[in-house]
């Protein structure tokens, strides 16, 4: 799933995942728990 992540000073806060249909954006979610946030496998490029 396409995400970017808010990581100021190199560490996520959030990660925003969207949903793509076709070429359409359908939905767009937001993870803000810092354990969730944390678990997830996060490449900062």
């Amino acid at each position: 799933m396409p995400s970017v992540v808010w990581a100021p000073g190199g560490r996520p806060r959030a990660i925003f995942a969207f949903r793509v249909v076709g070429d359409t954006i359908t939905e767009i979610e937001v993870v803000i728990d810092p354990s969730a946030v944390a678990a997830l496998p996060v490449v900062l490029l």
